[in-house]
């Protein structure tokens, strides 16, 4: 696969052990309107999504427990919303991973995230919390291959405006590889200390199905973000 890893000897059990946005009281008249936070941490931030994957470093990175099952997904609003969909646990240096509970999804056309520069046609992208509030997001980009019966299943909810019945497990790639580094959320109010997970293998969905998402759900993408100190891990072996 070439994605130019970088060799290390090393375990990478805690690359993502962050903490969220802090919420520390405004000093005496140095208050902040929530307007102007947002446009601080969104035009300003240091650790922002999406970004480029160009030059991952090799980690022999924790596997991803998946739970995902069968959820129900509907509309709410401009958000899309799912309910008893599973989640993952996720290694982020605890004694033993922490549960991310699946909360909701989103389209974005092109991809999000790069690869070398280069955007997938679209990316799926699953917001998930945990019981302590922290975030986790979980990106599939996806390719033209063979028609996928989760996104199936899911174009129809969507069509219909839900609830409808979507096997989240679905959604996942035949190997489980990923990305993973530090970043934050890719719309207002971007918020950072996010756990993000990119899997290094596309999702196939047939290129009728590609189509319908582009055209009935798909937002834009954000501009790419910088790493600046940042660094993309690379599981060394895709299962």
């Amino acid at each position: 696969m070439k994605n130019r890893l970088l060799s290390v000897g090393v375990i990478v059990s805690a690359i993502l052990a962050m903490g969220g946005c802090t919420n520390n009281p405004p000093q005496s008249d140095e208050v902040a309107t929530s307007s102007e936070v947002v446009s601080n941490l969104c035009e300003g931030g240091q650790a922002q999504s999406p970004v480029d994957i160009a030059t991952p470093q090799a980690a022999k990175l924790q596997p991803i427990d998946f739970s995902y099952q069968v959820g129900a997904v509907a509309r709410d609003g401009d958000v899309i919303t799912v309910k008893d969909g599973g989640g993952m646990a996720l290694n982020v240096g605890e004694e033993k991973p922490k549960m991310f509970d699946l909360k909701q999804l989103s389209v974005s056309a092109p991809a999000q995230h790069a690869r070398e520069g280069r955007h997938a046609p679209v990316e799926l992208d699953l917001l998930h919390e945990s019981a302590d509030g922290s975030m986790a997001m979980l990106g599939l980009l996806m390719l033209p291959g063979e028609e996928n019966a989760a996104i199936g299943a899911l174009l129809k909810a969507l069509g219909e405006g839900g609830p409808g019945e979507v096997d989240i497990s679905g959604l996942l790639p035949t190997k489980l590889g990923y990305f993973a580094y530090k970043g934050s959320l890719t719309t207002a109010p971007c918020t950072e200390g996010v756990k993000w997970v990119v899997m290094q293998y596309p999702l196939e969905a047939s290129s009728e199905q590609i189509q319908q998402l582009q055209n009935i759900e798909a937002r834009p993408p954000r501009d790419l973000q910088p790493l600046n100190d940042r660094t993309v891990y690379g599981s060394i072996a895709g299962r």
